[in-house]
């Protein structure tokens, strides 16, 4: 199936943004490649401001970012941390990151 980061946080706000509060971490893991659907980054600034962090593990090499159906540029700003991570060497980055 195509990915519909769009749809997903519609979704998401619609059934479970009550249990986000200020000691929430929302982790999202995904290459933000959206299929040229709406990206519906308006869930995510609603998710930021309820949540403690949210953070973004994409698996896609940074550079991609942003091109083609792409909508990470989109959704950046309303994340905490925002990492490449496909291999488990940049997720024990970024877990020594947060454990920090």
């Amino acid at each position: 199936a195509h990915s519909d980061f769009g749809r997903a946080f519609r979704s998401f706000q619609r059934d479970y943004i009550a249990a986000v509060n200020n000691k929430t971490t929302v982790i999202v893991l995904g290459d933000a490649r959206n299929n040229y659907n709406l990206p519906h980054e308006w869930v995510l600034k609603e998710i930021r401001q309820r949540a403690k962090q949210l953070i973004w593990l994409n698996p896609e090499n940074r550079l991609t970012w942003g091109f083609g159906d792409s909508e990470m540029d989109r959704y950046l700003p309303y994340c905490d941390i925002v990492e490449e991570c496909r291999n488990l060497n940049q997720l024990y980055r970024v877990i020594d990151r947060l454990v920090r």
